[in-house]
């Protein structure tokens, strides 16, 4: 089996792009230490756990599944290579 981990940073970071991620942050640690959904997308839902052993009170990564993110390529200034991660706050858009 094949993983690959991508390290990017989010361009242009505002308080809503900041907030949201950590919606989708915080909402994947309460659904993995504790079950309860607190409304972030069924995507992170569906990848929880089939790697991980639930300990309580231990952060954990946020599982984006490959089919989940959108990878162009465009030829710019500021960076040829562009990652669009759904988040539940802005469906259809994306940070």
């Amino acid at each position: 089996m094949v993983i690959h981990c991508i390290k990017s940073r989010v361009l242009g970071l505002t308080n809503i792009k900041q907030e949201d991620l950590d919606f989708e942050y915080n909402g994947f640690q309460w659904w993995m230490q504790f079950g309860l959904d607190l409304g972030i997308l069924s995507q992170h839902k569906r990848a929880k756990g089939w790697k991980y052993k639930k300990i309580k009170y231990k952060n954990y990564p946020l599982i984006i599944p490959k089919d989940r993110i959108r990878f162009r390529y465009k030829n710019t200034k500021l960076t040829p290579y562009w990652v669009k991660i759904s988040v539940a706050k802005r469906k259809g858009i994306g940070i």
